[in-house]
């Protein structure tokens, strides 16, 4: 699977951006897929703190956890 990562520091914050790929399985379900996800930290004193975290998927959930029974959108 493949990851692709950027980090960009400041004086006083620092954000991670990430898409990794991962493997898996749910109830004998197959849940392969590409992720995305980042991190923004900022400094307080000498100190790291977690600020904000966002994670999606890239992509389409998997066939099986599709509703199929509604109409694109609703």
């Amino acid at each position: 699977m493949s990851t692709e990562e950027g980090v960009r520091q400041l004086e006083q914050q620092w954000a991670s951006a990430e898409a990794r790929g991962q493997r898996g399985a749910y109830r004998g379900n197959t849940v392969d897929g590409e992720f995305r996800s980042t991190h923004i930290a900022v400094r307080r004193g000498d100190r790291w703190l977690l600020a904000g975290i966002q994670l999606s998927p890239i992509g389409a959930p998997p066939a099986f956890a599709q509703n199929t029974s509604q109409p694109a959108g609703e």
